[in-house]
This record gives structure tokens, C-alpha cells and sequence, in this order.
């Protein structure tokens, strides 16, 4: 659904120039949630803004459908909703006026436009504000109808830069379940975020850029696999003094077993063979009085940390 090839973008800062895209390929699949993570400066916005046509790349290609962006600008743009950071309203317009104009551009019309604008006020709260100008509401508001905007429209693509920044925990928690709903359609979504946790819930496929680069992508059992991030097994203890907390240590010495604490948590992380030595573990239950056992699979946070190796530029 959306092709991305070999994408290069130089900027010039202060004299000097900063490369900002350096061969940037990826792949979307229809009705496909991809997420978009890395560091500030890390190219997520400009390679979005190339999508959205609003910057030009220095070289690559790119395409929606099919269709590329450099041999038929309209009907690209026709298959793409798009809500960027600080993406236009016209402030002086009312959210009514606002919701119309954008519906008209993607050939909405009569009973249809006002079927679409209806659905997407109650969808996102807006109903109460229809008549209220852009300006004048706040800025968790502003996002919101940024937002409904793409939703009244059946483009094939949308994307979403930073879309939850703003918005209050129940208002984002319905965008996340509506963005479901959108892919399960047929849609194909596009997201960037700072919030791992989201990417983490929302998304099919993680792609982790760091310095114009693809460092990482794929599923997250792929991403486990990519960066060979270890299993964490966990053991609670109601309490550690330090005379217990000696004989746990002398006894998984012995055992070849090595590691941390972390309050009253064994934790051990150095082995990726943790099943194998679950059965020392039980051992070190049975006798220490154990509250409780568990096994962590790496955390998306964990892999961009490993990942992106302390940020960007």
C-alpha cells in the first residue's frame, strides 16, 4: 500500500548541512498500523512531512496505492488524510465551517457531508463547540478536530504525526480503539509517537529510526529477535533483610546463577536460557519464601533503548 524507496533529505542549518533522511525504505501493508518511533532528530517528521507532499525529498521514491506522488500529484493526494503537529485550521472559522471545507475538498456533499460531520462531532466531542470558532477553543480541543477531520473521509491512508499529544487518557483511549476500527476496514495507518506504550498497544509493525536511519523493524516478536534481547524472570520476596538477602546470594553462587536485586525482586536477565533454568529458580522458591514468580518478554522500551543506544543527534 505504501512504498518507500531509498529517501534521502538534507537540510541547511546554520551554514552547514544535516542530512535528515539517509536511505530511507520501508513497506506498508493495507490495512496495516505502523508505528514510527525514535528520538528528536530523527528523521520521523520529515520523512511524514515527504509523505504529506508538504516538503520535497532530495531523492527516493515514494507511492500510495500504486499511484507516486511526482507522476499524479492529485490523485495522491486524494488517497491520503493527514494530521500533523501543527497542521492548519482555519482559527477564524468555526469548527462547523472547518469540518465543511475539508469534506467538500475530498467531494463530500449535501445529505452525505452532514452525515459525516455529525458522526465524527459525537465521535470526538465536538457537538457542543460546532458553532464556536478554532481560535476559541483549547488546545486538546484543537487536536480533536484536527483529528475528526480524517475520519470523515474514506481515504485509503491515513497519517498521523504525534496524533495524542494533547488529549486527555479517555479521549485518547477512544482515538486508539476508533484507529483499530479504521484498519480493520481495509485503512492503512500510519503513526509517529514519542509514546512507546501506545506503539506498544496500537501497532502491527514498529519501525525505530534513529539519525536519519532505519535502525529496526517489524513485529515485536520480530524486533525481540532482531535485537536479541533476553527473557527478565522475576521472584518477589514479602521482604529481604540483609541476612536473607546473603543466603540468596551465596546460594545462587553455588548454583551458577547470577543476579540482581531491585528492592525485595530477584532479577535475573543474563541468559537467554531462562526455561532451562527455571527448576533452580523453583528450588530458590521452595526455600526463601518466595510471594511470587514471573517471566518478562523485553518491553518495546527496552528494544528502542538498545536500539537507539542513548538518542539521537
Amino acid at each position: 500500500m505504501i512504498e518507500v524507496r531509498n529517501l534521502y533529505k538534507t537540510y541547511n542549518a546554520k551554514g552547514k548541512p544535516v542530512e535528515a533522511l539517509k536511505g530511507v525504505s520501508l513497506s506498508i501493508k493495507e490495512g496495516q498500523i505502523l508505528g514510527l518511533l525514535g528520538p528528536n532528530g530523527a528523521g520521523k517528521s520529515t520523512l511524514v512531512k515527504i509523505l504529506s507532499t508538504i516538503i520535497k525529498q532530495d531523492s527516493g521514491e515514494f507511492e500510495i496505492d500504486g499511484i507516486a506522488y511526482q507522476n499524479n500529484s492529485e490523485a495522491y493526494r486524494r488517497k491520503i488524510a493527514v494530521v500533523l503537529q501543527n497542521s492548519s485550521l482555519e482559527l477564524w472559522l468555526s469548527v462547523l465551517e472547518n469540518l465543511r471545507i475539508y469534506g467538500k475538498f475530498f467531494g463530500l456533499k449535501g445529505q452525505a457531508l452532514e452525515a459525516a460531520i455529525k458522526k465524527v462531532t459525537e465521535m470526538f466531542g465536538l457537538t457542543p463547540f460546532l458553532h464556536k470558532q478554532a481560535r476559541e477553543l483549547s488546545g486538546g480541543y484543537r487536536k480533536r478536530l484536527q483529528i475528526a477531520k480524517t475520519f470523515m473521509v474514506e481515504t485509503k491512508v491515513l497519517i498521523l504525526d504525534e496524533p495524542t499529544e494533547g488529549m486527555d487518557p479517555l479521549v485518547k483511549n477512544d482515538l486508539m480503539k476508533y484507529l483499530r476500527q479504521e484498519a480493520q476496514s481495509g485503512r492503512t495507518i500510519l503513526i509517529t509517537t514519542q509514546r512507546i506504550e501506545e506503539a506498544e498497544a496500537l501497532c502491527d509493525e514498529i519501525v525505530i529510526i534513529n539519525n536519519g536511519k532505519i535502525e529496526a523493524q517489524g513485529s515485536l516478536m520480530e524486533l525481540r529477535r532482531q535485537t536479541a534481547l533476553n527473557k527478565r524472570l522475576l521472584l518477589h520476596f514479602n521482604a529481604l533483610d540483609k541476612h536473607k538477602l546473603k543466603a540468596i546470594e551465596d546460594y545462587c553462587g553455588e548454583k551458577g546463577l547470577r543476579v540482581s536485586f531491585s528492592g525485595s525482586t530477584l532479577v535475573h536477565t543474563n541468559d537467554a536460557g531462562i526455561d532451562a533454568l527455571l527448576e533452580g529458580y523453583r528450588q530458590i522458591a521452595d526455600r526463601f519464601e518466595v510471594e511470587s514468580m514471573e517471566i518478562l518478554n523485553p518491553s518495546l522500551e527496552d528494544m528502542f533503548i538498545k536500539v537507539v543506544g542513548g538518542g539521537g543527534k
